[in-house]
């Protein structure tokens, strides 16, 4: 008996000095675990993310040039997954990236097309609450005309607004260009900068919609026509120079001068209820908007990719490139993508 224990107690001694030596050499602790296969996700990302074909078109490698924002963002959910976020820190987050964004694709863009001069009528400035605020025909402007007129306290918040009085909002703001040059520099880096966008395709078709549609007068955005297709009003903007282009179509880094305006606060008209509270919240303004967005929900992206296809449907392939490649640098920068809407497009360029 004597001797059976103690060969019990020699093996017991070896597995315990044999535990004792992988605890220091600190083999696969379950903490190490964890991180092993952390890092193997993110490697796949990582991998993924490289991966390139040679058909792959420019928006797709304008994404890879900034994919460290979306990786890092991938990375930090599979991290922090235990931590819990609010929807207004999704929103921030959202914001942050959005910017950072147009910050590296403006960086890295090898050649930059020559800028017209900026639509300085649509960059307001709001000196009380040091915003300043780029206009983009068709991307909620008109709602942000009814803020920018509640803003200033002389009207009352359940006032319904006419177009008579949009035009007074030039009455209580200045315009960019109204400042000594020498001042804008500092105006723009003092005070934050905000715009709401769209997709420019998106944009395009709202334009149609609520300008040529059903309007049986004439229109300046086609000239010599009444009630023109969707096919014949894009026609009519494939023929015109850059320089000849409408606001209202005009590509949306043009407009608000995007790799030169460093804007802090970029909205979506695709997220716009989340974006807009946000805006207000920022502004300080001690009301809620009700946008269509909110009560129709007509600016979801499954409602607008059905609008969409249903008008461009009727558009012959070369134009839907030609109008890819107008529309480019708005689709790189602001991260808007063509591939879930037309996947064979991004073979085509």
């Amino acid at each position: 008996m004597a001797k059976v224990r103690k060969i019990v107690f020699i093996v017991l001694s070896i597995i315990f000095l044999f535990v004792i030596f992988r605890m220091l050499k600190g083999e696969n602790s379950p903490r190490q675990v964890s991180s092993i296969r952390t890092q193997a996700v993110i490697t796949s990302i990582i991998s993924t993310e490289n991966t390139t074909t040679p058909k792959e078109d420019v928006e797709l490698r304008m994404y890879q040039q900034v994919s460290g924002i979306r990786t890092q963002a991938v990375i930090t959910s599979i991290i922090s997954t235990e931590n819990t976020t609010t929807p207004k820190e999704d929103v921030e987050l959202r914001m942050y990236q959005r910017a950072q964004l147009r910050r590296d694709v403006c960086q890295n863009l090898t050649v930059k097309p020559p800028m017209p001069k900026v639509g300085g009528a649509a960059i307001q400035v709001l000196e009380r609450q040091k915003f300043v605020y780029c206009e983009i025909p068709k991307c909620a402007s008109t709602t942000m005309k009814e803020v920018l007129l509640k803003l200033t306290g002389n009207y009352s918040l359940d006032k319904k607004f006419t177009w008579d009085d949009f035009h007074n909002v030039n009455k209580f703001y200045k315009i960019i260009q109204r400042y000594p040059p020498k001042d804008r520099p500092k105006i723009l880096t003092e005070y934050t900068t905000f715009l709401f966008v769209r997709h420019p395709f998106n944009r395009l078709v709202s334009l149609y919609k609520n300008k040529l549609e059903l309007i049986t007068k004439k229109s300046d955005l086609v000239p010599n026509a009444t009630q023109p297709t969707f096919k014949e009003f894009i026609s009519y903007i494939l023929t015109l120079e850059p320089g000849k282009w409408n606001t209202h179509f005009r590509p949306m880094y043009y407009l608000c001068d995007l790799c030169n305006i460093d804007y802090d606060i970029i909205g979506h008209v695709e997220t716009m209820d989340d974006d807009l509270d946000y805006v207000l919240e920022k502004l300080g303004a001690k009301f809620r908007m009700e946008h269509t967005c909110r009560t129709a929900r007509s600016c979801t992206n499954a409602t607008e990719s059905n609008i969409l296809l249903k008008y461009f449907d009727t558009l012959d392939l070369e134009q839907v490139l030609k109008l890819h490649q107008i529309y480019s640098l708005d689709l790189q920068i602001l991260g808007f993508s063509t591939r879930d809407i037309f996947p064979k497009l991004s073979q085509l360029i």
